[in-house]
């Protein structure tokens, strides 16, 4: 089987599993990230455990999947915010558990564990606020914003990769990623605006301004993710970060822009002061 074959199969099984799980309900979007944190922090401490540095895995993994579950447990409405501070118990607890690890380097385990917290688990953490919108009655679930900004991230990839191959003569960051190039990010800014305004019509939970801005969100913070993870896995002389998905690489390749784009699109929607409205 060819690696093109290969890597359209992966994609297309993602793509199925990803869109389903969102359009069946809250019930199977909450399993499907909280095993898609699992898989990405768990990728993440293996790949960064090298070097004489040792993360908590475990408890690092455990840390994210709880954070992970309180934020969609108190946004589903099945808790009350109390169990929003269960996650903390886990900062003291990586100091403790590093005291009786007998490493030599106790300072970058514990960075490193918190790192794979906030890189990872954060973020897909901070999901939950896109599909539970703030103006609606506790528990109100669409994936309609999360569903866009994901078709919005795909089209940016995608177009930037069919631009660039032929036409990049500019090298984005070369001593990061030599194959990214300012002709293919443009053409992946251009799409994504014209699919921004298709998104008011298959998504019609934002207007046309927001979803503009969203698609300039994506274009932005999705390429500085893809160059933030690169720049992970350069300084660690690897190519892919795992290889759980064929052709494909890891689940970081495939999650690093939208790392760096729910964040941002988290900020935009919530403290500039717009209302989500019913289809």
């Amino acid at each position: 089987m060819t690696n093109f074959l290969k890597r359209s199969i992966t994609g297309l099984v993602y793509v199925v599993l990803l869109f389903g799980s969102l359009f069946a309900g809250k019930a199977t979007f909450g399993l499907f990230f909280l095993l898609i944190t699992f898989a990405g922090m768990r990728e993440f401490y293996l790949l960064v455990s090298r070097n004489g540095i040792y993360p908590q895995v475990w408890p690092g993994i455990a840390a994210g999947f709880s954070l992970f579950l309180v934020i969609f447990l108190f946004f589903s409405g099945y808790v009350n915010a109390t169990i929003l501070f269960l996650p903390f118990v886990f900062l003291p607890a990586f100091f403790l558990l590093e005291l009786f690890r007998n490493k030599e380097t106790p300072v970058q385990n514990i960075g490193i564990t918190l790192l794979g917290v906030a890189y990872v688990a954060l973020p897909v953490s901070l999901i939950n606020v896109l599909v539970f919108p703030f103006s609606h009655s506790a528990g109100f679930y669409s994936p309609d914003i999360l569903a866009g900004l994901y078709i919005l991230i795909i089209l940016n990839d995608t177009v930037a990769y069919i631009v660039g191959v032929p036409f990049g003569k500019h090298r984005l960051m070369e001593r990061i990623s030599p194959k990214k190039s300012w002709e293919g990010m443009f053409g992946g800014v251009i799409a994504t605006l014209v699919a921004g305004y298709f998104m008011t019509h298959l998504f019609p939970f934002l207007d046309l301004r927001q979803w503009f801005i969203l698609a300039l969100i994506v274009s932005v913070f999705g390429t500085l993710g893809d160059l933030a993870e690169s720049m992970l896995k350069r300084s660690m002389k690897i190519k892919d970060s795992g290889s759980l998905l064929p052709g494909h690489g890891g689940i970081l390749d495939r999650l690093d822009a939208l790392l760096f784009v729910v964040p941002v699109a988290v900020f935009y929607l919530y403290y500039s002061g717009l209302k989500y409205t019913l289809p």
